[in-house]
């Protein structure tokens, strides 16, 4: 089980990337918000280049915006190894030929009340699927746990296909929902209860 975490509900974000950069996980996930897309805004590229530099964590930049090709030529700088973008898009196909254009992944989020199916035309030319298990734009929230039986009903489709792409779950995942999931999924994003913890590494090991 790999294990990213995001640090969108710390309340100091360099401090809480530092102590990131000093544990086991293999990725940081970024979350970016326009206040559009979801009601929440982050900051500006420049304030995410300051408070990253220097991490070598290996990046995902999670676009939850509405113009996703603005943001990823703004953040493509950063050097991320995959940018996330919603399956709610209009421009999905767009976006994913845009992202393989620049060498990065192309992982696909699918928010909660979104039918699985709907990914189903890009299954085959992405590198992750993420499925929300919250309601994206805000950390802390409860695990919907509907989430457990579209997991499972993904990774029939994956299984049924042979598509390569990685299943994760972002949202609610924490020492309890993390059983719930674990069997079907290849890695799993975790803010709160990360970055809320004493200790990151214990904690990201508890979810191991």
């Amino acid at each position: 089980m790999l294990v990213y975490p995001s640090y969108l509900s710390s309340q100091n974000r360099r401090l809480t990337l530092e102590k990131l950069e000093n544990t086991s996980c293999e990725r940081i996930h970024v979350d970016v918000m326009d206040g559009k897309f979801v009601e929440n805004t982050t900051p500006d590229v420049s304030i995410f280049k300051e408070e990253l530099k220097g991490i070598t964590k290996p990046l995902e930049i999670h676009l939850m915006v509405n113009d996703a090709k603005k943001y990823i030529e703004d953040f493509k700088e950063l050097n991320p190894v995959m940018f996330i973008i919603h399956v709610e898009l209009k421009n999905v196909k767009e976006v994913i030929d845009l992202i393989h254009s620049y060498g990065i992944q192309v992982g696909l989020a699918i928010n909660p009340n979104t039918k699985l199916s709907k990914a189903a035309p890009y299954l085959k030319e992405i590198e992750q699927v993420l499925l929300m298990g919250v309601n994206p734009g805000m950390g802390g929230q409860e695990f919907i746990y509907g989430t457990v039986n579209r997991v499972r009903e993904l990774y029939s489709i994956k299984a049924g296909h042979q598509y390569k792409f990685d299943i994760s779950i972002d949202g609610g995942i924490n020492d309890n929902t993390i059983g719930k999931v674990r069997l079907f999924t290849n890695s799993v994003v975790s803010g709160s209860y990360i970055v809320k913890g004493k200790d990151f590494e214990k904690q990201i090991e508890s979810l191991r």
